[in-house]
């Protein structure tokens, strides 16, 4: 899907360099650089997630059960 964009400068230089280095296009590398992006967000919302789901289950929030219960509920 298309996409425009501004950039500075140098930031357009710096991918001009980088695109030259990996013999790919902008387009790509621009790609590249979204995508590790959004692997990082991510990661750092499940770290967030976790925290607060163990966060709850110190503070008696929540639960957990053992494997073999969840096997025995749902009849694995």
């Amino acid at each position: 899907m298309p996409l425009t964009i501004d950039l500075e400068k140098d930031q357009f230089k710096c991918l001009e360099l980088i695109a030259k280095n990996k013999k790919k296009d902008i387009n790509h590398i621009v790609a590249e650089i979204i995508d590790e992006y959004f692997e990082q967000l991510l990661d750092e919302e499940l770290l967030k997630i976790a925290k607060k789901r163990s966060a709850d289950i110190r503070s008696g929030k929540s639960k957990t059960i053992s494997l073999e219960e969840l096997e025995k509920k749902y009849g694995l």
